[in-house]
């Protein structure tokens, strides 16, 4: 029987109740605990007589069809969208039954999260109060005059209303509440509990889902695999003794399964040859979005074609990218894209964004924006995307089904040719991947010297025998990256000192500070990467030890936190030690932790139980671990107060950061920006700090010295200068602006005017854009002769230095080399007199080589500026290749068609060469934009030059 033959439900005898589904399966499962298993053996042996039990009693007095069942009893594979998680669910409820605000219910039911661990680990949780819904139920209940009894409700009758609810008939709040209030009136508690659950799709049978399919069916399991459908597991799979064919368990056409997954060995290249048999498919990874797409024609008519889009999680994307030849972003073009004897195939491939004008796959983010803007480009007059010149490229490398026939289990070469034989490749649109045959580590080698010239992010090596092995991760498919690559990050051991408490606990972690009295001082808080046994183990070690910070706060002398505090904090002593990984360290302006910097990405590895507390890492060997290995740790950064860096002296004014984020009522200070109009088009990064100032900050601190921000503002009356443009990033309105001829101006200006209180003349490190040279060349007058300003404030030993460092380079000669050496180390007690910390800033670049390339349309003093930038800080700018640590690109429009191409084209020039030189003992130079020297200089590090790839 096919799936397309499933149109009447199987033998569906009575209407049953909710309650039979409620009484007989799910409480019952969730009471089962240690404490009363009576003749079992184990909770799990429990469980699977309940769901037994209930499956035998469904078959014998309601029917063979489960599925209305299954629809509730698996939420989370039903197709249903309500568009409810639980703080909306909470505040439904709140509304609907007029709970107050601040009441003990009403905290109860918005703070259940942070009690969530409190009640779960109760063993004898009577009341169950872990869920959210059970919370919920009760609340409804004590506010009822009357209580149901149950068995009012049909389980059709729960199916219509969460139809209703899903359906655009209900979109609003007080929608969802006339439709669900009356209806759960004739819920008694227990009955309204679940079905609050699976309005929240959270599992009813959680674990055991995987056991209630087998139970049901023994082929169940892998069939839902293979279709991902309750109604076609379910009509389909009605008699047990009737067992699917292999055929069956495969891929089914226009139903969405779980494609085979690559593995990821760390295996040299010979093992990984030795392993692949010798013979194998080399692909180049690319950063799309998987997708499957199945096709099918009408016998009758060979034009009359459907499609489906399926992701690799399963989701249908079919509406986006054309369900027929009329609509979507990609099937309206494939009328003549398969030979014309292909009647229905399933394709498996990436589907990426194409930019038409620049020749290039654009980064995964810009696909469904790509997507959408080509899905509607016939039907609307104004392109709400115009901006964009991308479309929808979909890039096929293997073939699953193809006129009726199964390809799973044929071999990767045969599904290869026949690709070859049936797809009629349409250029940009709809495409096969080139994929080579490899047979040795030379090959993988010589692939990843194209990796490198392309800057790609590796590749994807396949059996060219292997089989398709749905739903699956199989080492048959491999995943290889250059080992430049891969990412860097910190491996630290913290001990525990407070927990943030929610579903997902969060434990904050601290460093041992030896120079301050041992004080335990908090760093970083971790909430990922911990099972459920892990928390059960945490718990089991720190049970009774923990204390109320609100309360009983801790000693100052002992443990610490800075602005972030936890719910409850803990003695070390009494505490665990994990390990974290993190990708990198990050920096908390604002005091958030006592130590002042944090960890970015982190999640836990493991419990560290055979280290006691004494053993975790200190703040001095993290210092010390931060500067030894500053190319591995990305981005780290420190904070900066005020401008102590440029021995300024910090005032309240120079803390333009604090006041922008602080002020709520803005009253006008001063009268700097008197009779000056603005017009704010991006906010900006702060350059000491490095935080984010929105562009409503600097409104605030606009208006609050005098300034009149205009909006709405026609092109025209900024070209008559009455209006200064500010803006710091590339949007839409600000390319307008440039197209006229409106140079845009850093807001890095407006704080240099507040700093110095007074309107400055701008200099060119105060022009993010410009329509022409003319403001640029004029503002240059304004720099010496070694581009320092003779306005902004300079160290005197940092220019001094690196004018006699210039000196020294140019005049050259052994001697002059000799005397370079005697200016590094006499210079670092001229840095430490001015009050400039020497170490982290004033040698940043030391031992550093760049080399630098420079487009046609890069003007000169941006390139010199580029090399003073890097001398300043005893950087050394090389000439060659072959010396340099870092390739870096002076700054250029990605969004001019023709410096985009030239720098595009000499980056692949500059890869060539790198690669025809390249062996897997020498380090590979990053190619990277001049942002990554900025950057730099501003975090104080060398920072990861991933995020700043050309």
């Amino acid at each position: 029987m096919s799936l397309e033959d499933l149109k009447e439900p199987p033998n569906f005898n009575p209407k049953p109740h909710f309650s039979f589904l409620v009484t007989e399966l799910f409480t019952k499962l969730d009471l089962v605990n240690k404490d009363n298993l009576r003749n079992f053996t184990s909770i799990t042996a429990k469980k699977q007589f309940i769901i037994d039990e209930f499956i035998k009693n469904w078959k014998h007095y309601v029917g063979l069809n489960i599925y209305p069942a299954a629809r509730l009893i698996f939420p989370a594979r039903d197709g249903r969208l309500y568009f409810i998680r639980d703080v909306g669910l909470s505040r439904l409820i709140t509304k609907m039954y007029k709970i107050p605000k601040n009441s003990i219910d009403f905290r109860r039911v918005n703070d259940w999260k942070r009690n969530y661990h409190d009640y779960k680990k109760l063993n004898t949780d009577k009341k169950r109060l872990r869920t959210l819904s059970y919370i919920l139920a009760q609340q409804i209940s004590e506010r009822r005059d009357v209580q149901p009894k149950g068995d009012e409700v049909t389980i059709q009758e729960v199916n219509d209303v969460l139809d209703k609810l899903a359906s655009d008939e209900v979109e609003s709040g007080s929608q969802q509440i006339e439709l669900l209030e009356p209806f759960m009136r004739k819920l008694n508690t227990e009955e309204l509990r679940w079905f609050l659950q699976i309005i929240l799709k959270d599992a009813t049978i959680s674990p055991m889902e995987s056991y209630f399919y087998r139970s049901w069916h023994p082929d169940a399991p892998q069939f839902s695999n293979v279709v991902n459908n309750l109604r076609a597991v379910f009509w389909r799979l009605t008699d047990i003794t009737e067992r699917l064919s292999e055929s069956d368990l495969r891929v089914h056409l226009m139903y969405p399964f779980l494609p085979q997954l690559a593995a990821k060995p760390k295996l040299s290249y010979e093992e990984i040859a030795s392993r692949m048999g010798n013979n194998f498919y080399i692909e180049e990874k690319i950063d799309g979005d998987r997708m499957i797409m199945h096709m099918k024609r009408n016998s009758e008519d060979k034009n009359d074609m459907h499609f489906k889009y399926y992701t690799r999680r399963c989701r249908d994307y079919s509406l986006l990218y054309g369900e027929d030849l009329k609509n979507g972003a990609m099937s309206k073009y494939l009328r003549y894209a398969f030979h014309e004897g292909v009647s229905s195939c399933v394709l498996d491939g990436e589907m990426v964004a194409w930019d038409y004008r620049r020749n290039v796959i654009l980064p995964f983010g810009t696909l469904k924006a790509s997507a959408v803007q080509e899905a509607v480009r016939h039907f609307t007059t104004e392109d709400a995307f115009s901006d964009q010149s991308a479309w929808p490229l979909f890039i096929i490398y293997d073939i699953l089904y193809l006129n009726g026939v199964h390809l799973v289990g044929t071999k990767l070469i045969e599904r290869r040719n026949a690709l070859k034989r049936i797809i009629i490749e349409i250029p940009h649109r709809f495409e096969l991947l080139e994929t080579p045959i490899a047979h040795t580590a030379q090959d993988i080698e010589d692939a990843m010297k194209k990796t490198v010239l392309e800057r790609s992010e590796g590749v994807m090596l396949k059996n060219v025998n292997s089989k398709y092995k749905i739903a699956q991760r199989d080492n048959s498919w491999v995943k290889v990256k250059p080992e430049y690559l891969e990412q860097f990050g910190e491996n630290l051991d913290l001990v525990v000192i407070g927990v943030i408490k929610g579903v997902k606990n969060a434990y904050m972690c601290a460093l041992k500070d030896t120079s301050d009295g041992d004080i335990y001082k908090s760093f970083c808080t971790v909430g990922n990467g911990f099972s459920n046994s892990e928390y059960d183990e945490i718990r089991r070690i720190t049970e009774g030890k923990w204390h109320d910070y609100k309360t009983e706060p801790p000693p100052p002398d002992k443990v610490l936190f800075g602005s972030r505090k936890p719910d409850q904090w803990i003695y070390p002593e009494d505490s665990l030690v994990i390990e974290i990984k993190a990708r990198s360290i990050d920096s908390e302006l604002l005091g958030t932790y006592a130590v002042g910097n944090t960890l970015h990405n982190l999640y836990c590895r493991r419990l560290r139980l055979d280290k006691s507390y004494e053993e975790c890492v200190t703040l001095q060997e993290y210092k010390e671990m931060k500067e030894l290995n500053s190319m591995d740790a990305a981005k780290a950064q420190e904070v900066i107060k005020g401008n102590k860096q440029l021995g300024v002296k910090p005032s309240k004014e120079n803390r333009l950061l604090g006041d922008a984020i602080a002020i709520k009522n803005v009253k006008v200070v001063s009268t700097l920006f008197k009779g000056l109009k603005f017009i704010i088009l991006s906010g900006k990064v702060d350059s000491k700090t490095g935080d984010r100032i929105s562009d409503t900050d600097i409104i605030k601190v606009v208006k609050k010295h005098g300034g009149i921000i205009c909006t709405n503002v026609e092109p025209q009356s900024v070209v008559d200068r009455k209006i200064i443009c500010v803006s710091e990033v590339l949007t839409v309105k600000s390319k307008q602006m440039l197209k006229i001829g409106i140079d845009l101006i850093s807001p890095e200006w407006i704080f240099q005017c507040i700093r110095y209180n007074s309107i400055l003349p701008i200099e060119p490190s105060l022009i993010f854009r410009s329509s022409s040279d003319k403001l640029v060349e004029t503002s240059k007058r304004r720099l010496d002769e070694y581009g320092d300003s003779y306005i902004l404030h300079v160290d005197e030993p940092i220019q001094k230095y690196a004018k006699r460092l210039h000196i020294v380079k140019e005049e050259g000669g052994a001697a002059n080399r000799q005397g370079l050496v005697t200016l590094q180390t006499n210079a670092s007690a001229d840095f430490k007199s001015a009050g400039v910390d020497d170490s982290p800033i004033a040698y940043l670049f030391k031992d550093v080589k760049f080399y630098i390339v420079s487009l046609q349309s890069t003007p000169s003093w941006q390139t010199e500026g580029l090399e003073r930038k890097i001398k300043r800080y005893f950087g050394e700018v090389t000439l060659a290749l072959e010396d340099a640590s870092f390739v870096v690109f002076t700054a250029f429009d990605k969004y001019d068609f023709a410096a985009d191409q030239e720098g595009r084209r000499k980056a692949k020039e500059i890869s060539s060469r790198i690669s025809n030189e390249w062996s897997r003992s020498k380090k590979i130079p990053y190619i990277v934009d001049e942002s990554f020297v900025d950057e730099s200089i501003r975090n104080k590090v060398l920072v990861d030059p991933q995020d700043y790839k050309v």
